[in-house]
């Protein structure tokens, strides 16, 4: 009975199959997916479009950053074939179609929706697609098709590797062709789409050339060197290494990432020249492949140098990403695997649209055991070598070990080039915020190889057929159901409100074109680090040209903000350009108080709408620019300090808890701040505590530095010690409100600052900002 199941399994995952259903599911992603909603398509488009139309290539300026952003900074061979298959298309209404949405929420998963990366006119983008639509979706279809090839590559990759095994090729190519992120990736404009066909077509032809001097390939060549004279056999080796140096050159030319083939291909060769013991091999393959990549690709690493001083362009293309605060350590990358997990398996939209968490759990679970199953092949694999070949000597040692290597030199060298993609990024994610799974996919063959290799050798033998079969079966169940069940209803508009009947009646007009109905509170307490939410109901009164902000605050004593929410109507997708007279837009506001505000305190909500270009508000029917109403009690946490929190500064000291004597002061007048502090652990230094009151970004109108007594240096772990600041406010302080600023540093070491350290071991900043405070 097994046998039969595995054996109809097997055929339902034939590599026809496999390959028509990636067809069919990156098609329905591309157009389910909202053109400029996939991973970074707002940025690699517009290179696209601006190549098509016969610009030369944009210099990355950080200061004048254009459409493209970052991507400026990308080698542009898959911009330069985007734009000539889409040249004919007159996509001049580009930036009406490509609006941003200025309040989203990019790479952060929240409650209350706003998740969209630009605002959406289902007019303009509904079929037949017309101008920069239709661009974006042909473009979209034709990475969709490099999909298709890339998944027909693993599959070829893997059978080369496994001849004997055609069960496993088509597992792997299934575990390809149905991870959702992938899809997702295929299905949208993005250079990684290219990448990912280049390498895969790479390692294949690497994967050839050594297993074909294995013994194991199609053809032996030792009776054609021996015929062959001189020249016209180097020439011949030459030819048979090229095309891999012309896929290399082709890799290069498309993202930095396909540089990881480089070294790969170097041990490649001298694999090759190794075994045949041939100074020509060596020298063709060094050539054949060296060559290739300087003619296609040497130009734009040159320009990089000459435009940047730096070979790849990194640098520019940091100063316009941004940069972490502080490189995060292997251990914070380590914290951060949650989320690199999430952008594998399928973080969809602006890396803020997650599938539900049981799908994660599941296929964490398949990795955990992947991995496992992939260091008990390698270790039986080398057991059975030592048990099959007893060593002599160490001269028999290493011609065995020789041979053990070679004999496997094409499974090592598809592996090794995975751990140098993954060495990169983790290089790259220590500067930037990029603990991105889908980074590292221009290894996606290696990936669902060894998937499907350490699963099956879990699975043992007897089993390992179907359960390969029955995990790309699930795999592609998720991926089917994610365009319906994850991705639509994210952008998908809610129906205006028939009749609305709010718990709190405001009736309140803004600018005489949009009326506040009233609100539903959900809660009338919440505590530091919590939540409160909102609903508002919003009803268009006449046209309205503008796409106009609405802006929700919670203020406290003093009319201190504590915690804001920014966003159209309709959590984004309803700008007030598409609300219909009459019609009436339920808005739901989840808002986030920071954990160091100031407990316990009364707010009130308050309530207005403005335009994001010019920060107008629009005027208030209730008079002002705002309306204020309700009651929001901030419940202090319970703790044996005021305020209690927990910041960690770089495991040296904790800030534990602070109050203020006052929160509101007049110009000349002081606050005292009493601070409470924990040891963590000896310290060998005196620190200094720096208190400031901040105007952002860097503006001090009060501010006092001392040394913790008594001396940090004579603090025993988890000692508690308290002390007080004195912020006197300078005389030409303007009126306004302010952030209190403390934190820790060396006096000794050039003054240098403490850093906070986070619960999951992320280095982040040298500061902490404390409850604001009003000068009046």
């Amino acid at each position: 009975m097994t046998s039969r199941t595995t054996h109809y399994a097997v055929r339902f995952l034939s590599i026809k199959t496999i390959l028509i259903a990636f067809l069919l599911l990156g098609v329905t992603y591309s157009i389910v997916t909202p053109i400029f909603e996939a991973s970074d398509e707002l940025w690699h488009y517009p290179m696209v479009q601006w190549l098509s139309t016969g610009n030369p290539l944009p210099v990355q300026d950080a200061k004048n950053v254009g459409p493209w952003k970052q991507e400026a900074s990308q080698p542009p061979l898959y911009y330069w074939l985007m734009g000539g298959a889409t040249f004919w298309i007159d996509t001049s209404d580009m930036a009406q179609v490509r609006q941003e949405n200025p309040h989203v929420d990019n790479g952060v998963i929240t409650p209350d929706g706003n998740r969209n990366l630009v605002v959406h006119n289902p007019a303009v983008e509904a079929f037949p697609w017309r101008g920069t639509v239709l661009a974006v979706h042909l473009a979209r279809l034709l990475s969709v098709l490099l999909g298709v090839v890339t998944v027909w590559l693993t599959y070829r990759l893997a059978l080369e590797l496994f001849p004997d095994r055609l069960w496993l090729a088509l597992g792997a190519a299934a575990v390809n062709a149905f991870t959702p992120m992938f899809i997702f990736i295929s299905g949208a404009v993005n250079n990684d789409n290219l990448t990912m066909t280049l390498c895969s077509l790479g390692l294949l032809l690497i994967v050839k050339r050594v297993r074909e001097y294995e013994g194991l390939g199609i053809r032996d060549q030792k009776a054609t060197e021996r015929e062959l004279p001189f020249a016209q056999d180097f020439f011949y080796r030459i030819g048979r290494w090229l095309p891999l140096g012309i896929v290399l050159g082709l890799g290069a030319l498309t993202k930095t990432s396909a540089l990881a083939l480089l070294p790969i291909t170097g041990l490649a060769v001298i694999i090759v020249a190794w075994r045949k013991g041939s100074w020509r091999e060596f020298w063709a393959g060094a050539l054949a492949t060296a060559i290739p990549v300087l003619l296609i690709a040497g130009w734009w690493y040159l320009r990089n140098i000459q435009l940047y001083g730096d070979v790849t362009g990194i640098s520019a293309f940091i100063d316009v990403l941004g940069k972490r605060a502080a490189p995060a350590s292997l251990l914070q990358l380590w914290g951060e695997r949650w989320g690199f997990m999430l952008s594998y398996w399928g973080l969809f939209g602006g890396v803020n649209v997650p599938l539900d968490d049981w799908g994660y759990h599941i296929l964490n679970g398949l990795a955990v055991l992947a991995v496992s199953g992939v260091i008990v092949y390698f270790v039986t694999m080398t057991w059975q070598w030592f048990r099959e070949d007893p060593i002599l000597s160490w001269r028999d040692f290493w011609h065995e070990l020789r041979d053990y290597i070679q004999g496997r030199a094409a499974l090592f060298l598809v592996g090794l080039f995975g751990v140098i993609v993954v060495a990169l990024l983790t290089q790259w994610a220590r500067v930037t915020w990029s603990s991105q799974g889908r980074l590292v996919f221009s290894a996606i063959s290696t990936w669902s190889i060894y998937f499907v290799v350490g699963l099956a050798t879990i699975a043992t033998r007897r089993f390992a057929r179907l359960f390969i079969a029955l995990v790309g079966v699930f795999m592609f169940v998720v991926s089917a159901l994610a365009p319906f069940t994850t991705i639509a209803p994210v952008y998908a508009q809610t129906a205006p409100v028939s009749t609305a009947t709010p718990q709190i009646p405001l009736g309140v007009t803004f600018g005489d074109q949009i009326k506040l109905i009233g609100a539903d509170v959900k809660s009338s307490s919440t505590q530091p680090d919590g939540q409160s939410e909102i609903t508002l109901y919003w009803q268009a009164l006449k046209p309205i040209e503008k796409d106009y902000s609405t802006f929700v605050h919670l203020l406290g004593e003093y009319d201190i903000p504590v915690a804001q929410r920014d966003m159209y109507p309709g959590q984004g997708l309803w700008p007030t350009s598409r609300m219909k007279p009459g019609d009436v837009i339920e808005s739901r506001y989840v808002l986030n108080l920071p954990s160091t505000a100031y407990a316990p305190d009364q707010l009130k909500w308050e309530v207005g709408v403005y335009d994001f270009a010019t920060q107008q508000r629009l005027p208030a029917s209730s008079g002002g620019d705002n309306v204020r109403f309700g009651s929001v009690q901030i419940v202090a946490q319970a703790g044996g300090v005021p305020n209690p929190t927990q910041v960690n500064l770089d495991d040296q000291i904790e800030l534990i808890g602070y109050s203020l004597d006052r929160r509101a002061a007049g110009p000349s007048e002081s606050i005292f701040l009493t601070l409470y502090w924990r040891g963590r652990s000896k310290m060998p230094v005196d620190y200094t505590v720096f208190t400031h009151v901040l105007q952002p970004p860097e503006t001090k109108w009060a501010q006092q530095d001392k040394p913790l007594q008594p001396l940090t240096s004579s603090w025993s772990i988890g000692q508690v010690v308290s002390d007080t600041y004195e912020l006197k406010i300078n005389p030409d302080a303007p009126l306004g409100v302010y952030d209190i600023e403390v934190g820790v540093y060396d006096p000794q070491k050039n003054f240098e600052r403490l850093r906070i350290v986070t619960d999951d071991g992320r280095i982040t900043e040298n500061y902490v900002l404390l409850g604001k405070v009003r000068v009046k």
